[in-house]
């Protein structure tokens, strides 16, 4: 498993013709994020609602619309964040963004759209990581929805977002044009080449890479999505109802191997997720050892704790999350990682102790 997550996406040679509506693509999901929130038409500095367990992008796209995030802490024991009602009316939040992880939908959703709709709070979902769900058990009465073809979703392509609940008016208006030559269009070929299985980055890639970002990085506007990863966008979402199947396969294997395992469990399971990684739970005391170890028998894993940079004193107000979030360790079951490879990541899981 050379990459953390690779993309559905076999090769670099994207079909043309697929028959999907492009509807309204930017170039990022934070950029899908800012086009809901401006279509709220919330007043600068309003207050917002995000989890303090999910990637910065989602706070960065909260600050840079002028709004102001509120962190929420975990409930006990789970990824899921605890959308306390309480806070939401003291703090005076004017929208809640609820975030559905892993490619399952946040077991709360009813009652927190219920209670946003009855105290008039906007409500959006943020489901970046899970295209493919069941769109219809959320509530129709939100303000929006959007997905990402960025790293690590359930339709890793080529960059980008989705938005769902703007108009064509407002995307128009809001969303400058893709240009022809951009750093953001060489930047989401070099990731989906450095992505798709058995490719990787020469040293002139790498450098070229590092030139882009420390360019693209500075452009805070949001651009609409470039024809070439508009069609890994597509060719991404048809993929991924091909490959549920395969996910939940590889899926099995990983977690049947740990079932009784004192040490690492699933963190969560409906069973109505997509399935494309393994979220495990480890014991707090064992957690830096079992890194350790996944590293000396080249197993690859991603902790979002290590790389979320919430301020040290909000972390000390958040007891569930400076508790817990250190402990999830996500790795990917993707359909395009070798079954061979997977059976190895399971029997190794299944050995510790």
């Amino acid at each position: 498993m050379r990459y953390y997550f690779p993309s559905i996406i076999p090769s670099m040679d994207i079909p043309g013709d697929l028959n999907i509506p492009e509807d309204f693509m930017v170039d990022s999901g934070t950029g899908a994020l800012r086009l809901l929130l401006r279509n709220l038409n919330l007043s600068k500095g309003a207050k917002v609602a995000i989890p303090a367990f999910v990637c910065d992008s989602v706070s960065r796209a909260v600050i840079l619309e002028g709004l102001i995030p509120v962190f929420f802490d975990l409930i006990d024991a789970t990824f899921w964040t605890d959308y306390e009602e309480k806070k939401i009316k003291d703090e005076n939040i004017k929208a809640v963004i609820v975030v559905h992880l892993y490619g399952f939908i946040h077991p709360a959703s009813e009652r927190i759209t219920r209670f946003c709709r009855d105290s008039q709070i906007k409500l959006i979902h943020d489901a970046a990581q899970s295209f493919g769900i069941n769109e219809s058990l959320l509530a129709a009465d939100n303000n929006g929805v959007f997905y990402s073809f960025g790293p690590g979703k359930s339709s890793t392509a080529c960059c980008g977002g989705w938005v769902k609940g703007i108009s064509r008016d407002f995307y128009l208006r809001n969303a400058t044009k893709a240009p022809i030559l951009s750093f953001s269009g060489l930047r989401s070929r070099l990731f989906l080449k450095s992505r798709v299985l058995d490719s990787g980055f020469s040293s002139w890639d790498e450098i070229l890479n590092r030139i882009i970002y420390k360019f693209s990085i500075k452009d805070t506007l949001v651009h609409s999505l470039g024809k070439f990863e508009t069609r890994a966008a597509r060719y991404a979402m048809l993929l991924v109802k091909k490959l549920s199947q395969e996910r939940r396969e590889r899926y099995s294997c990983i977690t049947n191997k740990i079932k009784d395992n004192p040490i690492i469990a699933p963190a969560y399971d409906d069973g109505n997720g997509l399935y494309f990684k393994v979220v495990l739970l480890v014991r707090k005391d064992k957690m830096e050892d079992f890194k350790v170890y996944l590293k000396i028998n080249a197993i690859s894993y991603f902790c979002l704790h290590d790389s979320l940079r919430l301020a040290p004193e909000l972390s000390g107000w958040l007891a569930n999350f400076s508790e817990n979030a250190p402990r999830f360790i996500e790795l990917s079951c993707e359909a395009t990682i070798p079954f061979d490879e997977i059976m190895r990541v399971a029997q190794l899981l299944e050995n510790y102790r």
